[in-house]
């Protein structure tokens, strides 16, 4: 089989997480990491054309703030090779309304990394749903700490630039919404604010509106959590039961007086990188790029559901 020859762009998502999870890939051949700072290995390179004279390169990870992508998005746009953008794909509505009105002229395949839909304990829950009847209404919990990591010029306390917690948190969780039910139809929004180095950012947020097939949705997150651990809840209601999701350990279905547990076990248990269940995710999101290359599959549906996710969140109330 032959290989694929690959590129990122961007050195800290880019380096952390993504080329950690490319090495598990055999057939996937980094070819360039695209950085403006200097470094003297010779996979690092400061010139963006030469990702783009290599002419085997068939993939490129653009890991960069979201106030960049548009920028690397154009620039690849006559090349037919695969990108995987990072979420949010902008961070104003005028980018947005750009990326639609050139969506069809991009001969790339885009894939946007929402890469929790691929996880496999997530996928059980999915499955799952379909043993409560009709969806009512479905809650989604996500809580962590780590606005403690942020730096103090960290584009990430800058909502201009796609920063705050609302543009980095609810493209993911929104993206589940997709997974499970389909299009959302409204989105109510409330965030709340703190200052870190004199900066207003957005902090936590709660979302609720109707998809179109009349299911409610509420959704919680912060990461100015009083918790240690992060943590993780989905809690679907139907006509016939509740299925709940607690922190990727198990799943529990109950339908009346019945109650069924299903043990979740880690799926990576003698590999230290893959103890962050969102690492996980990232593994199954990239091999179904690979998979979807293959198989020259179109995943423009998503796209475009992405696409309506953040314009609702761009949107103001």
């Amino acid at each position: 089989m032959k290989n694929i020859f690959s590129a990122i762009i961007g050195t800290g998502f880019g380096l952390r997480v993504i080329y950690n999870t490319l090495k598990y890939f055999n057939r996937c051949k980094i070819k360039f990491i695209y950085s403006r700072k200097k470094n003297k290995k010779s996979i690092f390179t400061k010139n963006l054309s030469t990702l783009k004279k290599f002419k085997p390169l068939k993939l490129v990870f653009i890991e960069t703030p979201p106030f960049t992508h548009i920028k690397y998005l154009n620039f690849f746009k006559d090349n037919k090779i695969c990108i995987s953008c990072e979420k949010p794909i902008v961070s104003n509505i005028n980018d947005l309304k750009k990326i639609k009105n050139n969506l069809s002229n991009y001969k790339f395949s885009l894939f946007i990394n929402h890469q929790l839909r691929y996880h496999p304990h997530i996928k059980l829950f999915k499955k799952e749903l379909k043993k409560i009847g009709k969806i009512r209404h479905i809650k989604i919990t996500y809580n962590s700490n780590n606005i403690s990591e942020k730096k103090r010029n960290s584009w990430w306390l800058d909502n201009k630039k796609g920063g705050g917690h609302l543009l980095a948190i609810a493209p993911h969780l929104l993206d589940l919404l997709n997974f499970f039910y389909g299009n959302l139809k409204t989105l109510d929004k409330k965030l709340k604010f703190i200052k870190k180095f004199n900066k207003k950012i957005d902090i936590a947020f709660n979302l609720n509106g109707l998809l179109y097939n009349g299911i409610k949705y509420q959704i919680s997150s912060t990461c100015f959590s009083k918790r240690n651990n992060t943590y993780f809840n989905l809690k679907a209601s139907g006509t016939q039961g509740i299925v709940k999701f607690e922190n990727f350990k198990r799943i529990k279905i109950i339908r009346k007086k019945n109650i069924k547990l299903i043990k979740l076990t880690d799926l990576f248990t003698n590999d230290n990188f893959f103890i962050n269940p969102w690492r996980v995710a990232q593994f199954y999101y990239i091999k179904n790029i690979f998979q979807s290359y293959k198989k020259k599959l179109n995943f423009k549906k998503n796209i475009l559901q992405s696409i309506k996710n953040l314009d609702l969140i761009l949107k103001k109330n």
